[in-house]
């Protein structure tokens, strides 16, 4: 089905340093970073008419084994290799990410966090097979985005609704219009995000976690509206992490964690975990949830390139 694949294609790049590093972002520099989406809906349309046709109509399994029918076997070896060596140094990251939100939280150490991701996802992986995984993908997709809404709607609740916090963020210069601006030295423009962001987007996609899904669809038609969906929902996550640094910053216009001591500059990764707490401190499960959260786009992006990447 299109949808669970379309969610599970998703659940491949939404790591949790997406959910704690976005807002955080947004809430230093601004919304400029919101064009991202432009480089998502540049990228995607390529990726899927450009790329996927070739390797569903040559009826591969893997992209190596399109390098090594393109060029050669020891070009497919090669490459294996080096995303391999990426992989190690990625896996690592996203795996450190929950750690930092279940530390802020419990007093469960950041090194268990971190073995617990890594177990379960291999236990998981060797056990559930491709159906299992894409099915599971999409319901913790669905454990995710009630956690961001639930952030959202409660933030958005605490000063006033949602105009207030675009009110807030607007007036503070956190809501700008595009810049077009062609200096290297700003931090985001329109061209930055648009180009630099579709081309990560285009590197991101053709990894074998996320072809290999569209090349297990039955039609080529079904891969590009699976392509065209996660499109969609992936402008909707990412507009999602964009809002929740407007909220956290109009929680925060006048009295910042980072100004008082409560969060250090040098963690700035911890504003999210301090948000949800103080945010939730009334609503018992709300920051389980959260954590949930942050722990389903961590295990599953273990899971995805265990299972698919090394091939």
């Amino acid at each position: 089905s299109v949808w669970p694949a379309s969610l599970s294609v998703m659940a491949s790049i939404l790591a949790a340093p997406l959910i704690l590093g976005v807002p955080a972002e947004i809430y230093f520099y601004g919304a400029q970073f919101s064009y991202f989406v432009l480089g998502i809906m540049v990228a995607i349309p390529i990726f899927a008419h450009l790329f996927l046709s070739r390797f569903y109509k040559l009826e591969i399994s893997s992209i190596y084994e399109y390098l090594e029918y393109r060029f050669s076997k020891p070009v497919r070896s090669l490459c294996s290799a080096i995303f391999a060596l990426s992989l190690i140094v990625h896996i690592g990251i996203i795996t450190y990410a929950p750690a930092i939100v279940l530390s802020e939280m419990t007093a469960i150490s950041t090194q268990l966090a971190v073995f617990g991701v890594g177990f379960i996802g291999i236990v998981y992986t060797t056990v559930g097979g491709l159906k299992g995984v894409i099915w599971v993908d999409a319901i913790q997709m669905l454990i995710i985005l009630a956690s961001l809404l639930g952030l959202i709607i409660k933030g958005s609740l605490n000063v006033g609704g949602f105009g207030e916090v675009m009110r807030i963020n607007y007036q503070w210069g956190r809501i700008e219009g595009p810049s077009f601006s062609v200096i290297p030295s700003e931090r985001h423009t329109v061209w930055t995000q648009m180009i630099g962001g579709g081309m990560s987007i285009l590197a991101l996609y053709n990894n074998q976690a996320i072809v290999q899904k569209f090349l297990g669809l039955k039609s080529l038609k079904h891969v590009y509206i699976t392509a065209y969906i996660s499109m969609v929902v992936s402008c909707l996550y990412f507009s999602m992490f964009v809002f929740i640094g407007l909220v956290i910053f109009a929680n925060y216009s006048t009295c910042s964690p980072f100004l008082n001591g409560a969060i250090s500059f040098a963690n700035k990764d911890n504003l999210v975990p301090y948000f949800v707490l103080s945010v939730f401190q009334d609503y018992p499960g709300m920051a389980g949830l959260f954590t949930a959260c942050v722990f389903c786009a961590s295990l599953r992006f273990v899971i995805h390139y265990i299972k698919f990447s090394l091939i």
